[in-house]
């Protein structure tokens, strides 16, 4: 029998994950702690051109009033030059970060600059989800699967981005549901957790 835990999705998990996957920003922290400097600055800022694994100090300086040495020694470690930002930069950063994800100005922002820097295809790409899913969350036929969800045509690639814009990833994943006769091939389809997701025809992947 499944359990409560996979039969229910954690909305902040996959806030996080989704927004990971649609803007190529790995280790990017949209969930509020406020304790993970370079995933705030991810999140809020985008990642360096040179280096995709690191935040765009640069960006992150202007946004937040400050030099981007400044921006550098809070990303250094604590051997080195490593300097504490002050509690209300925190603040301002952790809601910065946070909005990325949880506001429609933030994701449109985000894949603005995704489109902006990399591009954005036209032609379609593979939304992949592992969990626990199914035609319906019935332990006869629900179980933890990874499943291969192809946008395969501009109307379908937009439809989804759009949802994601409007609604986060509620949206997103409703959206996944709603369509998933055309996409997928089946006439219905049900989430419980979801372990991950990854977005495979962005950025050249």
């Amino acid at each position: 029998m499944p359990t409560d835990d996979e039969m229910s999705t954690d909305w902040g998990d996959t806030r996080g994950r989704l927004f990971q996957a649609l803007t190529g920003r790995r280790g990017a922290d949209v969930s509020g702690a406020g304790s993970n400097m370079r995933g705030m600055l991810l999140a809020a800022f985008g990642a360096s051109r040179r280096d995709p694994s690191k935040p765009d100090t640069a960006a992150a300086a202007k946004g937040l009033g400050v030099s981007q040495r400044t921006v550098q020694r809070w990303l250094a470690p604590s051997t080195r030059q490593h300097q504490r930002p002050k509690p209300a930069t925190v603040q301002k950063l952790t809601t910065k970060a946070r909005q990325a994800a949880t506001t429609k100005t933030g994701r449109a922002r985000a894949l603005a600059q995704v489109a902006a820097a990399r591009g954005l295809p036209s032609g379609g790409f593979r939304v992949g989800v592992t969990g626990y899913q199914g035609l319906e969350l019935d332990p006869s036929y629900a179980r933890v699967r990874h499943v291969p969800f192809d946008l395969d045509s501009p109307e379908l690639t937009q439809g989804f981005l759009n949802a994601y814009v409007q609604g986060g990833e509620k949206g997103a994943m409703g959206w996944l549901t709603k369509n998933v006769d055309e996409i997928y091939g089946v006439d219905r389809w049900e989430f419980g957790r979801i372990d991950s997701i990854d977005v495979t025809g962005l950025h050249g992947r």
